[in-house]
């Protein structure tokens, strides 16, 4: 037999609402700090920029912002995907793979 139903209370609606918004804050606040600290650890993309990618595709998102940024400077600095996918922890002889990482980035671009 199906249990009564129980009316949710407008107060309760709206309780519940603030709840979810605090956590959502909260957890952008995390996030922001979270990247703040692992950024903080990354070589410099002005001076090593392989360095830079390999750290924030270790530690990114492969569809974080940041990741293609460096995957666009690096190819607006001429260099290759073989050296991009590197990187990503592709084995540079594996032509196939390569290829998959460079089609990857060409469709967000």
């Amino acid at each position: 037999m199906p249990r009564p139903r129980r009316d949710v209370a407008p107060a309760e609606v709206k309780r519940l609402g603030r709840i979810r918004t605090a956590a959502v804050k909260a957890r952008e606040r995390a996030e922001t700090e979270k990247r703040a600290n692992l950024r903080a650890g990354a070589p410099d993309a002005a001076t090593d920029l392989l360095g830079a990618l390999a750290w924030a595709a270790a530690t990114c998102d492969p569809g974080d912002p940041l990741v293609a940024d460096l995957v666009g400077e690096a190819l607006d600095r001429r260099l290759q995907w073989r050296e991009i996918a590197v990187c990503f922890g592709i084995d540079p002889d594996d032509g196939r793979a390569i290829e998959n990482v460079a089609q990857t980035f060409r469709r967000r671009r």
